[in-house]
This record gives C-alpha cells, sequence and structure tokens, in this order.
C-alpha cells in the first residue's frame, strides 16, 4: 500500500475515533446530567430519612411521656376509688350512729343539759330539804330513774361528737376526692396531649417515610438510566482501542516512509553542502555536523 493510501486509510481510521469520542463526551454530558440529578435525590433522601428519625424519636418520646401520664392516671384513680369506698363506708358509719343517738335520745327523753338540770334539782330536794319518808323513798326513785336517763343522754352527745368526726372526716375525704378527680382531669387532658402528638407524629412520620422511599425509588431509577450510559462508553472505547490497533501498523509504515524519505533527503543535503565546502572552503556547523551524520566529509 503506496503512501496516499496509507495516509487515507490513518486519516478513515482517525476520524472514526473523533467521531466515537465525540460521541463518549455527549454520553458523559447525558450522564453528567443524571449524576447531579442523583447528586440532588441522595442529598434529599438523606434528608427525609434523618427527618425520620428525628421523627421516630418525638414518637417513641411522646409514647413514653403518655404511657407515664396514663400510669399515674391508672394509680390515681384506685386511690379515687378507695376514697370514694372510704365516704360510703362513713356514710354507713354516720347513719348508724344517727339511728343509735337517735334511739338514746328517744330513751333519755330529754337533753342532757335539761335532765342535768332536773338531776340537780331532785338532789336538792333529797339531800337538802327534810321531806317524809315515804316521798324521800319516792324521789329516790326518780333520782335514779333521771340519772340513767341523763346518762343515756350524755351517751346519746358522745354519739353525736362522734358522728360530727365523721362528717369532718367526709368533708376531708370528699375535698380530696375533688382535689384528686382534678388532678385525673389533667394528668387525661395532658396523657390525650401526649396521644394526639403521637398520633401527628407517626402521620408526619408515615409521610416521610413514603417520600424517602420515593425518593430512593427515583434514585434507583436515575442509576438505572446511568449504567447504560456508561456501558456504552465502555464500549466504544472497547471499540475505539480495536481501531488503534487497527491503525497502528499503518502509523509504523507511514513512519517508516517518512524516515525513509528524510534518509534521502539528509543525504541529498549533504551532498549539496559537500559540493558549497569543495568550492567555498566553508560551510556552517550545522552543514559541518550534517557531513559528519552522513559520512560526507571530503
Amino acid at each position: 500500500m503506496n503512501e496516499e493510501k496509507l495516509k487515507k486509510k490513518v486519516d478513515a481510521l482517525r476520524k472514526e475515533i473523533i467521531k466515537k469520542d465525540k460521541r463518549i463526551k455527549r454520553l458523559y454530558e447525558e450522564a453528567g446530567i443524571h449524576k447531579r440529578e442523583l447528586g440532588a435525590l441522595k442529598q434529599q433522601r438523606d434528608r427525609l430519612n434523618e427527618k425520620s428519625k428525628e421523627l421516630h424519636a418525638e414518637v417513641r418520646n411522646q409514647k413514653e411521656e403518655r404511657n407515664k401520664l396514663n400510669e399515674k392516671v391508672a394509680a390515681s384513680k384506685i386511690e379515687h376509688k378507695t376514697l370514694i369506698r372510704k365516704i360510703k363506708k362513713l356514710n354507713d358509719e354516720i347513719k348508724a350512729l344517727k339511728k343509735r343517738r337517735d334511739s338514746l335520745n328517744k330513751k333519755a327523753g330529754g337533753s342532757f343539759e335539761k335532765l342535768e338540770g332536773i338531776y340537780q334539782s331532785l338532789l336538792v330536794e333529797l339531800l337538802e330539804q327534810d321531806i317524809p319518808l315515804n316521798k324521800e323513798k319516792l324521789l329516790f326513785d326518780n333520782v335514779f330513774k333521771v340519772y340513767e336517763r341523763l346518762d343515756t343522754a350524755k351517751n346519746a352527745n358522745l354519739v353525736h361528737a362522734e358522728i360530727l368526726e365523721k362528717y369532718k372526716d367526709v368533708t376531708s375525704t370528699r375535698k380530696k376526692v375533688d382535689d384528686l378527680s382534678s388532678k385525673i382531669d389533667d394528668l387525661k387532658g395532658k396523657a390525650d396531649g401526649s396521644h394526639m402528638m403521637v398520633i401527628e407524629f407517626s402521620k408526619e412520620l408515615t409521610q416521610t417515610r413514603k417520600s424517602a422511599d420515593d425518593t430512593h425509588k427515583k434514585l434507583q431509577e436515575k442509576y438505572g438510566l446511568v449504567k447504560p450510559i456508561m456501558e456504552q462508553v465502555t464500549q466504544i472505547r472497547n471499540e475505539t482501542l480495536i481501531i488503534q490497533e487497527e491503525m497502528s501498523p499503518y502509523i509504523q509504515e507511514l513512519e517508516k516512509i517518512r524516515l525513509k524519505r528524510e534518509e534521502q533527503k539528509s543525504k541529498e543535503t549533504a551532498k549539496d553542502i559537500k559540493e558549497k565546502l569543495v568550492k567555498s572552503k566553508r560551510v556552517s556547523l550545522d552543514d559541518f555536523r550534517l557531513l559528519l551524520e552522513e559520512g560526507e566529509l571530503p
């Protein structure tokens, strides 16, 4: 194959390589667009995943707070029931004491103060006045009867005092019940608030996880677009290597032709310089060096 045909062959192969290089460049540009989008999607996914972690922690914290509050509510309700049972018991005891007091009052037939006055009058009459024996005996019997009634009235007063103490206990316990009811309502309100926060954070967590999953799917889709592009780049590069291997012997052959031409040219130049040297007896340093290389010194 002559030099002209070799050059045409090499030029054709080089054009093919240039064409493939341009194709690789376009593919890299296309892949670059996808990779920039991949970077943005990665950042978005990572932000969503980080937000999911924060929301998950919030849900866990609110659940723990809600559970603690519910435990306090449950404990307070038990205490509330205990106090209610105590009030019922006190009311039953008051009812029984009232019944006993009323029975004693009925048996006494008068108040303690009134009977105390009668009792003292009878004692004065019995002890200080001069009365007949038959009346003294009757009066003595009356003193004992009034004393029994007075003792009964005294017991009625003691029972009444016990009733008053029970009422005080009922009043105190009812205040505890009211305070506890307010505390339970407050705890329930806080527990309901925590429960609503759990619901809200859970909804947001579900949405955020869905967004993160959707973003991850888009990311995978983008990877799916980049992969075949890079496979094309690899394929074209392999094709380029094949062309370069095919072109290599042609370039080597052209190089041989070039070297042969330069060698021939150097010989012709050296011959001209030699003739010049013979005629003028003078040559430049470069010309002298060429004469030495070509062995043309006279």
